[in-house]
């Protein structure tokens, strides 16, 4: 008896992507990016402002603390902000109730970039 002969293979029997496969599936997944890239850099912003406010609201805390007891003011340590208060808070602030701003870094879409605004005495901060 003699060995089987070797086939060929039909079209059937071929495993793998066509060219037209593979190209919508990179199509799909450019849309995809082109959809998730705006999205990304929004978020990135709005966390960047998001951390400035924590630490000015943190510092503003500590400081009408110490304005409010007499006592020196602490020296301002910036990490989450790329510049720190517009003005040394003092005791004139203090009484007057004026307001210090803080400005956050520009990480993404600069559009959404927002500086925060603190009330010495009165202390509530926020996004402007």
């Amino acid at each position: 008896m003699k060995p089987p002969m070797p086939t060929r293979y039909t079209d059937t029997q071929l495993k793998g992507f066509t060219l037209i496969e593979l190209t919508v599936a990179l199509a799909i997944i450019a849309i995809l990016a082109m959809i998730a890239f705006p999205l990304y850099q929004g978020y990135l912003q709005r966390s960047a402002n998001d951390a400035c406010l924590y630490e000015a609201s943190a510092y503003m805390a500590a400081v009408a603390a110490d304005l409010a007891a007499e006592r020196s003011v602490p020296p301002y340590q910036r990490s989450a902000c790329a510049d720190g208060p517009s003005a040394n808070p003092t005791t004139a602030h203090y009484n007057a109730d004026l307001t210090i701003t803080f400005t956050p870094p520009i990480r993404g879409a600069a559009a959404l970039h927002r500086e925060v605004v603190c009330q010495v005495a009165s202390r509530p901060c926020r996004l402007r």
